[in-house]
């Protein structure tokens, strides 16, 4: 495979790195009908010999992630589910420039609906609030490219079991 080391990313393995992490998840009937949920995530990694990045932060690595939701289910078949989701802020590649770094993001989420037998309608909103948020940026010589978080998604579902 041809490969030009001006243009094109060349893989290269790092010398040592340390990656520590721990994720928590709670899930709480608070009644029959109540649920309640969350989770955490923490994250610390480091490249420890690098050339050049020695103690840099993996890209796509954010140090902490927290989600924390509730539904409430009536015995006639009804429900609403909400959550709501919070990234933090990190890098996008190994060089952790000020180019390549994340802003955190927060996301709502909605869904109503009814269940019967085998049977579901709902709808939804994910990103309720239609929070812009980018998930990853890319610099080249010529600029930066981001790459931006799903927009609001409004909709419809059905669904049927066998």
């Amino acid at each position: 495979m041809f490969c030009n080391p001006d243009t094109e990313p060349i893989p290269t393995n790092a010398g040592q790195s340390e990656l520590y992490g721990v994720e928590l998840q709670v899930d709480y009937r608070a009644s029959k009908s109540i649920r309640l949920f969350a989770s955490v995530g923490l994250t610390e990694t480091e490249y420890v010999d690098f050339e050049g990045f020695d103690g840099n932060e993996f890209p796509n690595a954010p140090n902490h992630t927290v989600s924390i939701g509730g539904e409430y289910t009536h015995s006639k078949g009804f429900y609403l589910n909400l959550d709501l989701s919070h990234t933090a802020s990190q890098f996008s590649n190994i060089a952790n420039d000020g180019f390549s770094e994340v802003d955190a993001f927060t996301i709502a989420n909605v869904r109503t609906g009814y269940e019967f037998e085998s049977y579901s309608i709902s709808a939804f909103a994910n990103n309720l609030f239609d929070e812009k948020y980018v998930t990853s940026i890319d610099g080249f010589d010529m600029g930066s490219l981001a790459l931006g978080g799903s927009p609001r998604i409004i909709g419809i579902q059905i669904t049927a079991g066998f």
